[in-house]
């Protein structure tokens, strides 16, 4: 269960949320849909400190989160600067540093670490594609660089192979060509020799000449354009390596369990140490043992009940606060006097701390005052016809 989010897939029509996650102020919350920030009087509204609207629909599959970051400035109630010293406070202090250690805990507020992540085998999920230099990429970008180098360089060495076998099947021909042109000749110097005899032959074997003749020029030209292709299809080749190149990828060995990112300069990519899982858990457990240790500072009211002691409490008499954390004593009392006045004085620790000062023939009053651990504090009536009415003390 999460404390400090909040998260829901819209179908379509979602445009109130109801909080079903605590905070102090309202400044506190943040909203996000499909990881994109939302802001409050342009993008939503609050109705009420559990609800809010936003002012349209969130589309269908994506995804709304409510997010709690607690203040961290300092706490809320700063008590040397004159918060009032009670429950209230002292309970708003507490939720604060709570809310705090939930967030930290949960990760809703880690932006900034500055120690190495030794992820231990474990993998971070979820990561965006890197876009600027110091950004780290994630597997499918890495795999969708190294597949486009390695197709490009493959399709090279295929358009190569391809034009060897148009040049080599145009020298096959070439030479099937220059054969049947010496052929050719031949026959027409036959012809020649025989041309009063065989006229007509002798046209049509210098006819075959020309015929071969230009079959040759053509095979030598059909060479000529292979020769050129091949060298296109190495200069295409060169392209692809040059293109492969430029992604300088460094070797994984000696590399386990760090990232892969782009340089600063652009010039390639490097490795970079990961951050530890014991120096996260570390900054958790700091956290944790500051609030633990808010938790066990004897602190007045943490752990006490107010308890009547009326029956073991007299006026004038010295008692010892030795609970080991300070109390707070409530003493009430009534006089009916002749003369009209009447003085009642508490001292804590041999100082006087208050002095009461009855008029009238009839009154009551009653006072409130702390006591430290190991002082002593005695409430010294004046007139022996003053009655101790109430005397209660919140103590463990």
């Amino acid at each position: 269960m999460a404390f400090s989010t909040q998260r829901e897939v819209s179908d379509g029509t979602l445009v109130d949320v109801r909080l079903q996650i605590e905070f102090i102020d309202r400044e506190d919350i943040n909203v996000f849909v499909d990881d994109i920030p939302k802001y409050v009087g342009v993008d939503w509204d609050w109705v009420s400190d559990t609800l809010f609207q936003m002012r349209e629909p969130v589309p269908a599959g994506q995804e709304l989160l409510v997010q709690r970051a607690t203040n961290l400035a300092g706490v809320l109630n700063v008590f040397v600067g004159g918060a009032s010293f009670d429950d209230p406070t002292m309970d708003e202090n507490f939720r604060q540093m709570l809310f705090i250690a939930q967030e930290a805990r949960e990760g809703a507020t880690l932006e900034e670490i500055f120690n190495n992540l030794n992820m231990h085998g474990y993998k971070v999920q979820n990561l965006g594609a890197g876009t600027e230099p110091g950004d780290a990429i994630n597997y499918q970008q890495y795999m969708d660089d190294a597949l486009g180098a390695g197709a490009a360089r493959d399709q090279a060495v295929a358009a190569r192979n391809t034009t060897i076998g148009y040049r080599d099947q145009a020298g096959v021909s070439a030479g099937n060509a220059a054969t049947k042109a010496t052929e050719s000749a031949a026959s027409a110097a036959l012809a020649g020799q025989r041309a009063t005899a065989a006229g007509t032959s002798s046209t049509q074997a210098q006819a075959s000449a020309t015929a071969a003749a230009q079959s040759a020029s053509n095979a030598s030209t059909s060479a000529g354009n292979a020769k050129v292709s091949e060298d296109n299809a190495k200069l295409s080749e060169l392209a692809a390596a040059g293109w492969a190149a430029t992604l300088n990828l460094p070797s994984a060995l000696g590399n386990s369990l760090k990232w892969l990112r782009q340089k600063a300069d652009e010039s390639g990519l490097e490795y970079v140490a990961a951050y530890t899982q014991a120096a996260v858990d570390g900054l958790l457990d700091a956290i944790a043992l500051r609030v633990k240790a808010l938790e066990d500072k004897p602190s007045l009211g943490w752990g006490q009940t107010w308890q009547n002691v009326r029956a073991s409490r007299a006026f004038n008499i010295p008692y010892t606060n030795s609970t080991g954390r300070p109390i707070m004593v409530s003493v009430s009392w009534s006089n009916r006097t002749e003369n009209g006045t009447d003085y009642i004085e508490v001292y804590v620790g041999g100082i006087v701390l208050e002095r009461v000062i009855g008029y009238g023939r009839t009154f009551a009053y009653s006072t409130k005052f702390v006591v430290p651990n190991g002082a002593s504090y005695t409430v010294v009536a004046e007139q022996p016809s003053t009655v101790l009415s109430h005397w209660a003390e919140l103590r463990s």
